[in-house]
């Protein structure tokens, strides 16, 4: 492994962690190309401070240019809404995110976070623009998702939808 794949490891684990003092200084010190495609590990240090709910390094990682959408395995948004990180879910969506991206199985936000069981999320994913009706190839959508997982106020929440 060479020292720079050293390093964008060494950074993905200050972002997996939440070592907001870390992250900084790498980005300040310019130790880290924003723009670089392959990340070690295939996720993206906005991916994982997503899924992680690093809701202090979400804003860090944007303001310093990296893509809300952004994902080699799940886009950020994605991520964040299967586990409710309703703040991290605005934050995304306000810098732009797609509400309606896929991840790498052809599910959406929305549709992670009503298998999740997360109605504040579901609730500002509609209001944001969230395709209520998508469907998968497998013909699963986001009210699909809460039935298979018992979340009955959100499948009373989308069925309200249309």
């Amino acid at each position: 492994m060479s020292d720079t794949d050293d390093r964008y490891e060494t950074f993905q684990d200050f972002v997996r962690v939440g070592s907001l003092t870390q992250v900084s200084d790498y980005l300040v010190r310019g130790e880290i190309d924003i723009n670089k495609t392959i990340w070690p590990n295939s996720e993206t240090p906005l991916e994982i401070a997503a899924e992680k709910g690093r809701d202090k390094i979400v804003p860090i990682l944007l303001s310093a240019g990296f893509s809300p959408d952004a994902g080699n395995t799940d886009p950020p948004l994605y991520c964040a809404a299967g586990e409710g990180f309703l703040g991290i879910v605005q934050l995304l969506i306000e810098a732009g995110a797609d509400v309606n991206i896929r991840s790498s199985d052809g599910l959406t936000p929305l549709m992670s976070a009503a298998a999740g069981g997360h109605l504040d999320v579901v609730r500002l994913l509609v209001e944001s623009g969230a395709d209520v009706q998508f469907e998968t190839e497998d013909e699963e959508t986001a009210l699909s998702c809460a039935e298979m997982n018992q979340h009955s106020q959100i499948v009373s929440y989308l069925n309200g939808q249309g």
